[in-house]
């Protein structure tokens, strides 16, 4: 009979195929009986969930239910928020075969020593760029391979101070490095959040300025290190050897740019939107990124194993994804059934809660979802909140890419600030430090001086 974490992983491998072989035929009904897959997944894993995913699945049920109850076409909204959370299940599914991938690739560890090994003047912008980079391809995985690195780096240092302020300075630029990407990157749920809730506005539309706001933002960073003295630094030793070089960044910027590229083919040849089309794209890049790391078996044979690898991680991973996935889904339900429960006109009124005038809902909007982040609200699940009410009804005066750039700039400070933060959670338990004070010590006077820096750009467009 097979194990529970067996039954578990065909599970989200179904889930994902119906998903995307609902997107590919343009039809909703597989979406939403892949939802019902979700919730036996989560089911069959909940005794290993934490408090706050149990709490938010509970939540999410119980404005399934008010729905279903409440409404005459209560069912569609149960079978809309289904579908939704099977979406945000089979991103997470999909982008962990890349991570796996990632996580066991020789060049991924050339590249992550060559950027931590580098001199104290080139450190801080190395290390953020490696993030961002990073983090388009193995997500928070990417943060924890570099803050593994950093820690071991730092090994051999024996002032306790200094050994603790080269962390401190590594972890926080490869952190916001990787923080940044949620305000441009496809691969990331950030955005695919964005993009399901303001269906009226395209990735272009919010990539382009969202990729220079995470310039601004890693730069500011940067600048900000380099006040503190992060560009001077004590003479340290040869790096040691197995360092990549700049050769391999460039591959992994290949790899990068190779799948966006495959996404935008999918998603023309099938007419289904960019993250579908992604999603679809990523399984196959997966397969030949470990076929070509086995090329010297010939294609058959490295063909059998790139398959019999993946099959045999993602028994074991896909389990594992269970917090994600309970946060994402949950928060898909409540998105759109919890939102369809309110009262009539309740979606409306919460919405003109935002000022009108452009210029002060881009600073109510930013500020508001750090404040939810403070208070203990997953920032996931404040983004996915905030935009539904947002990509529904609508803001007085913004263009709805205005404010999902308001929205996603606000995330990005609530990542990196929020003690209920997953990706803030996990580099504070690698770097042996509280939660507390690498977010709130380390990086909330950053995030409030970058959210007053939005605040002065938003002005100078819509004021």
């Amino acid at each position: 009979m097979p194990s529970v974490r067996t039954v578990s992983a065909l599970l989200l491998a179904l889930v994902m195929a119906a998903t995307l072989g609902g997107e590919a035929a343009h039809a909703a009904w597989p979406g939403r009986v892949a939802g019902g897959g979700v919730v036996l997944y989560l089911l069959l894993e909940w005794r290993h969930l934490g408090l706050s995913g149990k709490g938010l699945v509970l939540a999410a049920g119980a404005a399934a239910v008010a729905a279903a109850a409440t409404l005459p076409d209560g069912g569609r909204a149960v079978g809309e928020g289904l579908g939704r959370a099977a979406f945000f299940a089979t991103f997470i599914t999909a982008l962990g075969l890349l991570r796996q991938a990632a996580l066991g690739s020789p060049l991924v560890r050339r590249c992550g020593r060559l950027l931590v090994h580098q001199p104290p003047a080139r450190r801080y912008a190395a290390l953020s760029l490696g993030g961002h980079l990073f983090g388009n391809l193995v997500h928070a995985g990417g943060v924890a391979l570099l803050a593994t690195m950093i820690r071991q780096g730092s090994g051999a240092i024996t002032d306790p101070a200094a050994r603790a302020v080269r962390e401190q300075r590594a972890g926080l630029a490869a952190y916001r490095g990787y923080a940044a990407t949620i305000l441009w990157s496809p691969l990331t749920v950030g955005m695919a959040i964005l993009l399901a809730s303001f269906p009226g506005v395209t990735w272009p539309e919010l990539a382009l300025p969202g990729a220079g706001l995470a310039a601004a933002f890693m730069a500011l960073g940067w600048g900000l290190d380099a006040v503190a003295g992060g560009r001077r630094g004590a003479a340290e030793g040869p790096r040691p050897a197995g360092d990549g070089t700049a050769a391999d960044l460039g591959r992994l910027v290949a790899l990068v740019a190779g799948i966006m590229g495959l996404a935008f083919a999918v998603a023309g040849t099938l007419s289904v939107r960019l993250v579908p089309g992604l999603l679809m794209s990523v399984p196959v890049v997966t397969v030949a990124w470990l076929m070509w790391r086995a090329r010297l078996l010939g294609p058959p044979a490295a063909g059998r194993l790139a398959l019999r690898h993946l099959a045999r991680r993602a028994r074991h991973a896909f389990p594992a994804h269970r917090g994600e996935i309970a946060v994402l889904a949950a928060a898909g339900m409540l998105g759109v059934a919890g939102l369809a429960a309110l009262p009539d006109g309740a979606v409306a009124g919460l919405a003109a809660v935002v000022p009108s005038p452009a210029w002060l809902a881009g600073v109510v909007l930013p500020w508001g979802l750090l404040a939810l982040g403070l208070v203990g609200v997953a920032p996931v699940v404040g983004l996915t909140l905030a935009a539904g009410v947002l990509g529904g009804a609508g803001v007085g005066g913004v263009p709805p890419e205005a404010a999902a750039l308001a929205l996603g700039w606000g995330f990005v400070m609530s990542v990196i600030v929020s003690p209920a933060s997953m990706s803030l959670l996990m580099l504070a338990r690698l770097m042996e430090r509280p939660v507390t004070r690498v977010g709130l010590g380390w990086n909330l006077g950053f995030a409030a001086l970058a959210l007053v820096a939005f605040n002065a750009g938003f002005l100078a467009l819509y004021g």
